[in-house]
């Protein structure tokens, strides 16, 4: 207080001129407000200032008080808001990922046709020219390649309800390093050890996807960081690890077979003491605005506790983090057995003669593409444009199966399956998506779901699978 007593008020808001500015106009005119904002009597956010010049967001209120004196006295309340503040950054900042994981959806619509159409045109000119060059090769390569890229992209992108299945850790691994790879700074080593014949994790692929990749980006930030600092040692070579091995069994009288560990190391600068505490709470973050929301750290704890496993850090400042997750390996759930089920070989299609099928699409260059293979493979083709060409031409021809894309415009390919199974309830339609599940295909009546981009093979099985299932070759 004695550093206070005696000066103008408008020091705790760092603008003395402006604050005395504001209650001058005041008291010579009796109205609470001027051209830059209301004074007396409202409530209005400032840059307050501490005693040794830093300032912070507060919110200010100031009143006129009525007492016994010749002097007119005012009463000013100054409130931090913080943590209100970077409160709602943060949620704002989570708002917009959230945004951009619909924009994400959204391109790689139009970005799976694409890839559908290429991939279809490379194997229909192979089919047409025995002997193909490599170049065809290398790009049906390419091709599949950015498939992944897309589908891991959504997969990071949208929100699933978990599924378990049986996950291969070491196929994990591989696909978030392909990632990461593709993404990072290319002065970034990245490596990864994985145990032989490790046993597979019952979880949510998706969850674990996740999990692992907020890891290692935490990783990269880390070396990054220490990278552009003045400390770094001129042979400073940035480095994640990431290292997977069997351990032993956390629970063996309840039938576990064992445990695995998922380590990532990274050679940054190390957590500071005076925020490990800290590392897994919400919202908690020590990057700067827009660099990170706080809650990679939190979701993958959570997630993880959701699988009975743990996670858990070591870190030495100056050297680096590493941060520890156990996963229990136990007898898989009912989802992994049906997904086991329908992950068995099935036997080689069989060739069908003059099936009809409808091919609905609004892109035409798909259309084309998935017309030609279908044609190849033996089948009478009809292509529609949308879902009221595909309803018509149900109510107009004898069809087979119904070869259904989901995101055309209205009606988009959902709404035309409800209004197909009132018309024809008993016509098999098969949905072709690059971001739906077949889970939801099954719910709302769809015999099944092809993935974009698909290859001829591919497209031919699911053919086959629905038309034997209708009894329809």
């Amino acid at each position: 207080p004695e550093d206070l007593v005696g000066q103008a008020a408008g020091v705790l808001s760092g603008d003395v001129a402006t604050h005395d500015g504001f209650l001058r106009h005041y008291l010579r005119t009796g109205e609470p407000s001027t051209e830059l904002g209301l004074v007396v009597g409202h409530t209005r956010e400032i840059e307050a200032r501490r005693k040794d010049g830093t300032s912070f967001p507060a919110e200010l209120r100031v009143e006129e008080v009525e007492v016994q004196s010749e002097t007119r006295r005012f009463l000013g309340v100054v409130v931090d808001i913080s943590d209100r503040k970077e409160a709602q950054d943060r949620l704002l900042f989570a708002q917009k990922h959230e945004a951009l994981g619909t924009l994400v959806a959204g391109v790689a619509h139009d970005f799976n046709n694409l890839l559908t159409a290429i991939q279809g045109g490379i194997e229909l000119s192979q089919e047409t020219r025995p002997g193909a060059d490599e170049w065809l090769e290398r790009a049906s390569s390419a091709t599949e390649r950015a498939s992944d890229l897309v589908r891991q992209l959504l997969q990071f992108a949208r929100k699933e309800p978990p599924t378990r299945q049986q996950v291969d850790l070491d196929e994990l691994v591989t696909e978030i390093l392909d990632l990461a790879g593709a993404t990072f700074d290319r002065r970034i080593h990245l490596n990864a050890e994985v145990d032989t014949d490790l046993p597979p994790v019952t979880a949510d692929r998706s969850q674990l996807s996740q999990v692992l990749m907020n890891l290692v980006v935490n990783a990269r930030d880390a070396v990054a960081e220490r990278m552009e600092s003045d400390d770094a040692p001129a042979d400073f070579e940035p480095r994640i690890s990431i290292r997977v091995q069997q351990g032993i069994a956390p629970d063996p009288a309840a039938g576990r077979a064992g445990s695995v560990t998922l380590s990532v190391q990274d050679n940054g600068r190390g957590i500071p003491q005076e925020i490990r505490s800290r590392v897994f709470d919400p919202f908690f973050t020590s990057k700067g605005l827009g660099e990170g929301t706080g809650l990679g750290l939190a979701t993958a704890q959570g997630i993880i506790s959701e699988h009975g496993g743990t996670i858990s850090f070591r870190t030495t400042t100056g050297e680096g983090t590493t941060f520890i997750v156990m996963f229990p390996v136990g007898v898989a759930t009912a989802d992994a057995d049906r997904d086991e089920e329908r992950d068995e070989p099935t036997s080689a299609p069989v060739r069908a003669e003059l099936a009809v099928v409808l091919l609905a699409d609004d892109d035409d260059h798909v259309r084309a593409v998935g017309g030609s293979m279908l044609e190849m493979m033996g089948y009478e083709v009809i292509v529609a444009r949308g879902g009221e060409a595909a309803l018509a031409v149900v109510r107009a021809h004898e069809v087979d199966l119904v070869l259904l894309d989901v995101n055309m415009p209205s009606p988009n390919g959902w709404e035309t399956l409800s209004r197909l199974r009132v018309l024809a309830p008993d016509l098999p339609v098969f949905m072709l998506a690059g971001n739906s599940s077949e889970d939801e295909a099954r719910q709302r009546g769809a015999m099944g779901l092809l993935s974009k981009p698909y290859s001829a093979a591919e497209l031919q099985e699911a053919v086959q699978q629905a038309l034997d299932i209708a009894g329809r070759t």
